[in-house]
């Protein structure tokens, strides 16, 4: 989906409803683990993209295609700290998606978007202070963003094309993008003219980050990339995976890269639900080796090194679930 503008704002959607927080703990990849669950209170709307876990919070979005979507900042322990609703001056409607927004340590978030009138629209950064009482919006046009994450210097890193990036365009950008804490931009990573003219690199993208890096994954762009806070590329690894199969990506403090993907409909039978194989990150192959399968579940980030993800429990839609990696 384009706004009028151009801009590509839609690449895909999961609809999925946050339930439960769970922690397990297990220390072997194909190790089936025990949850215990935690519930979220209170829990998000159902029928809203799925939530990410982001500088120690759970992220979750109601209302976000209107004109004043909320954000829910939810702790460890399930318990809801936070709404703030998002607001553009003049804008009488804004998109705001999956891995869309962000958390820092400190309680800022930053949230990307696209806010729009009846003429046009055009891609937002909305930085927001941690009591919520300021919001300092950058309008980023021809820049749209579709990902962003805080980096470990506190710096907001944003992954998106220009209005321009149509099949058989041939202008040069940066897709990824650094902003300091006020909204000014300091530096960017990755040239447009790196991927075939007729992809869209940034399309279901996902940003993440450590306590020592920033990892990008491209899928339409077939590889996952690493780089310092201050943009230096540390690695570059093919990637492939399509986004029906595609269950969510996490960047670990101890350098870890975990994927989890849908698997077989082989190794699936006789489980009752959706499956997910975890996927870990061989460095040194630079390969990707899937785990044993296991009860659905869609990662949504690590703390430390700790997976956060959700999945399906007994007598819910979804859980939330953390997973020590070991």
């Amino acid at each position: 989906m384009r706004a009028r503008d151009g801009l590509f704002v839609e690449a895909r959607r999961f609809w999925m409803a946050a339930a439960l927080l769970v922690t397990v703990q297990t220390v072997a990849l194909c190790a089936q683990p025990v949850w215990e669950r935690v519930p979220l209170s209170p829990p998000p709307n159902s029928g809203e993209p799925v939530g990410v876990w982001s500088g120690g919070a759970y992220l979750a979005i109601e209302n976000h295609s209107s004109a004043a979507p909320m954000l829910l900042v939810y702790n460890q322990s399930g318990e809801l700290l936070q709404r703030v609703t998002i607001g553009i001056p003049g804008a009488g409607h804004l998109l705001v998606l999956t891995y869309w927004f962000a958390h820092r340590a400190d309680g800022y978030l930053a949230v990307v978007g696209t806010a729009s009138d009846e003429r046009l629209g055009a891609g937002f950064l909305d930085i927001i202070s941690p009591s919520a009482e300021s919001q300092t919006v950058v309008r980023l046009f021809p820049y749209g963003a579709e990902a962003v994450t805080f980096a470990p210097d506190g710096t907001i890193w944003t992954a998106g094309i220009e209005n321009h990036d149509d099949p058989g365009s041939s202008q040069d950008y940066l897709i990824l993008r650094r902003f300091d804490i006020t909204g000014k931009q300091i530096g960017g990573a990755v040239p447009r003219s790196e991927f075939p003219v007729r992809s869209i690199p940034v399309a279901g993208s996902i940003l993440v980050s450590s306590k020592d890096r920033v990892g990008w994954f491209s899928p339409f762009g077939h590889r996952y990339m690493e780089f310092t806070a201050d943009g230096k590329e540390l690695a570059n690894y093919p990637l492939s995976v399509s986004l029906v199969d595609f269950h969510g990506l996490a960047l670990c403090d101890d350098s870890r890269v975990w994927m989890g993907v849908s698997g077989s409909s082989e190794e699936s039978q006789g489980l009752k639900e959706p499956h997910t194989a975890l996927t870990l990150l061989d460095r040194a192959q630079g390969t990707w080796t899937k785990g044993e399968q296991q009860a659905y579940v869609h990662i949504h980030g690590c703390s430390g090194t700790t997976l956060i993800g959700k999945g399906y429990g007994e007598g819910y839609l979804e859980e939330l679930k953390s997973m020590a990696t070991r």
